[in-house]
């Protein structure tokens, strides 16, 4: 999964920067949203 995003990541890097920058803040929201399910569920046991 994170592969694929980083692969996304790249390949929108050498097109235009608009879309690279929304994809971009998608994902560091997607990495925020699972470090903070993560953290959750260590919190549980």
């Amino acid at each position: 999964m994170i592969i694929i995003v980083l692969g996304a990541l790249e390949g929108r890097a050498s097109s235009n920067a608009l879309p690279n920058f929304w994809l971009l803040t998608l994902t560091t929201m997607i990495s925020f949203f699972f470090a903070y399910l993560i953290t959750k569920t260590i919190q549980k046991e």
